[in-house]
């Protein structure tokens, strides 16, 4: 009895690490870095963390998910470190941007935050380390670009004051963006019916996480309130004949094509202390923002080409 005692305590201690590292094995590699499953596993939990309805996924599809997302993290953490490094960034504006971030999840504050996270199995820490490295991406994205922002401020602001003189009220539209490509080895047509159909059984906000290459992808595609205004004339016609809950056909535009979904809109009457510099200043900033995020897919997708990527 004893020697058998002895033998299976000498099983457990001889095979205990080779147990312990089944559970964790290295996915991928990008670069220098080195992807593991429990990398992809807290990624997948991020994820849900971040929009629920992606539970709806069957789970190969949102493992899938989850590589690419460590993957775009990876590439966009090394490139900024050959220029800004991490931690060369402005505290304060990191803050503000980390407070939005956890409220529009409906949180008030960090304690609630770090206890909302615990129930994913998710460090506080890595979490603002990932806030993090998107805030520094697009801060890299602003040095590299900014002198090549083409903005007409004189035309924005006669528009403005031309606003301000006929005194209508404005539309703003709540949406939701999905933006995608079209390879060269896939059908446009099929594309489309295999999005809209995605969008029909797990919905718009799991489909934009799946399919959608802009920024707004990991929040379901969600883009706030916007300015009727500081739309386009051939997006603003389509958004018009909108009902609550409808998309619009797919537009073309720099880097893709758009579907957009309507989730509300509201008129804002015109305010009789409209102040002129402050709208001005607003629409082109909202401009510019539109420009530097072509500018980062346009620069992402050239540094992921010449990046290393193996599984």
């Amino acid at each position: 009895m004893h020697k058998r005692i002895v033998a299976i305590l000498f099983l457990i201690i001889f095979f205990k690490e080779p147990i312990q590292s089944s559970e964790n094995f290295i996915v991928l590699k990008v670069n220098n870095n080195v992807i593991t499953k429990i990398d992809v596993d807290n990624e997948y939990n991020y994820l849900i963390a971040l929009n629920s309805n992606l539970k709806k996924l069957d789970k190969e599809k949102l493992y899938k998910l989850s590589k690419d997302s460590i993957i775009r993290e990876k590439i966009k953490k090394d490139e900024i470190e050959k220029y800004i490094g991490i931690d060369n960034f402005d505290n304060e504006n990191f803050e503000t941007i980390f407070k939005n971030f956890y409220n529009n999840l409906g949180l008030n504050n960090e304690k609630d935050f770090e206890k909302y996270l615990s129930n994913y199995n998710l460090s506080f820490s890595d979490v603002k380390q990932k806030i993090f490295i998107e805030i520094s991406w697009n801060n890299l994205i602003y040095n590299k670009f900014i002198n090549q922002i083409q903005i007409n401020k004189n035309l924005i602001k006669k528009q403005i004051e031309t606003k301000k003189k006929q005194n209508k009220s404005i539309t703003n539209y709540l949406l939701s963006e999905i933006l995608f490509e079209v390879n060269d080895n896939e059908n446009y047509e099929d594309k489309i019916s295999e999005i809209l159909e995605n969008i029909r059984d797990i919905g718009f906000e799991a489909t934009a996480n799946i399919y959608s290459i802009a920024d707004s992808a990991k929040l379901g595609g969600k883009l706030g309130w916007i300015d009727g205004d500081q739309v386009s004339k051939n997006i603003i016609q389509d958004l018009k004949i909108l009902n609550q809950g409808d998309l619009t056909k797919p537009i073309s535009v720099p880097g893709g094509f758009l579907i957009l979904k309507l989730n509300d809109k509201k008129e804002i009457k015109a305010k009789v202390n409209f102040d002129v510099k402050i709208e001005t200043q607003k629409a082109i900033q909202y401009q510019t923002n539109k420009q530097l995020d072509k500018f980062s897919k346009v620069y992402f997708s050239r540094i992921k080409k010449n990046s290393f990527i193996s599984e």
